[in-house]
């Protein structure tokens, strides 16, 4: 009798560790799962603000009167840390309503924003596919986020410093 009263909590204690494995597996996989979440958007964070810097500083060269080779290599110059070149996945639209002038480049075609630009200022769109983007897709392995037909537009506005 003493033999069958210590078996019983044997048996549940071997139970509860088989238990405590599978919880521990669905758990580690939660976490998995949440740490590949928080490091892919801090990847998709850096990109969007490159892609924003690389309009800004765009936007003042025009605004200097740079033509639109020299936009096009400050672009590619602030976006080379992240591999990325207009042409390759990335394009640009300047658009000077003084000058009468719009003018796009890369492969990547960027839809005008519908703002109405007053004269005295230059506009630079920057676009991005976000499949050419260096994103890590990780979680694509999940089926949790894509990013096929995505695409990263930034536009940036800056008063033209001399006269055209």
């Amino acid at each position: 009798m003493l033999r069958k009263v210590h078996q019983v909590p044997v048996l549940r204690t071997r139970r509860r560790r088989g238990a405590v494995v599978m919880e521990s597996i669905l758990a580690i996989t939660v976490l998995l799962m949440l740490t590949l979440a928080i490091i892919e958007f801090g990847v998709v964070v850096s990109v969007q603000n490159a892609i924003s810097q690389a309009a800004v500083k765009g936007a003042r060269e025009a605004g200097k009167g740079a033509d639109i080779d020299e936009v096009v290599n400050v672009v590619n110059y602030v976006l080379a840390p992240h591999d990325i070149t207009v042409g390759d996945g990335a394009g640009l639209l300047l658009e000077d309503p003084a000058a009468m002038f719009q003018d796009s480049r890369g492969d990547v075609e960027c839809p005008p924003p519908a703002a109405v630009l007053n004269d005295g200022f230059v506009r630079l769109t920057v676009c991005v596919s976000a499949t050419r983007a260096p994103l890590l897709r990780t979680l694509e392995t999940f089926g949790m986020c894509t990013f096929v037909d995505r695409m990263f537009q930034f536009t940036a506005a800056v008063k033209r410093e001399c006269p055209s």
